[in-house]
């Protein structure tokens, strides 16, 4: 008896959630370039070039934090990223390509790994 009374509920809060689902990859735009903070401190000047186009700057990336870059991604392109205190610049050098991006991976030291 209590099931039945359960049904009306589950099927609005499903409802809901694949509302927000839809919604949240329908108006959020794409992005190709990502830098996540796991270092366990505030990042600070972080900069994303692209080979051909624009760059973007950050002044603070807090620890745990994720920073979408403002930077999109018109055609295959190499991108790089620095900031303050980095210990291997090579390591954040990358090859992009649209729609499927990076996301560099700041660890502790400053380490950077790049994944796709």
């Amino acid at each position: 008896m209590l099931l039945p009374r359960l049904f009306l509920p589950a099927a609005l809060v499903l409802s809901l959630l694949g509302l927000g689902a839809w919604a949240y990859a329908t108006f959020l735009p794409p992005t190709d370039l990502e830098v996540e903070n796991r270092s366990g401190k505030a990042l600070i000047g972080l900069r994303v070039c692209l080979q051909v186009g624009g760059c973007a700057e950050q002044a603070r990336l807090a620890p745990g934090q994720t920073w979408r870059v403002p930077l999109e991604v018109g055609r295959d392109n190499g991108a790089a990223l620095t900031f303050d205190g980095m210990q291997d610049p090579g390591l954040a050098n990358t090859y992009v390509t649209r729609g499927v991006g990076v996301r560099w991976k700041v660890g502790r030291g400053g380490q950077v790994q790049a994944a796709q």
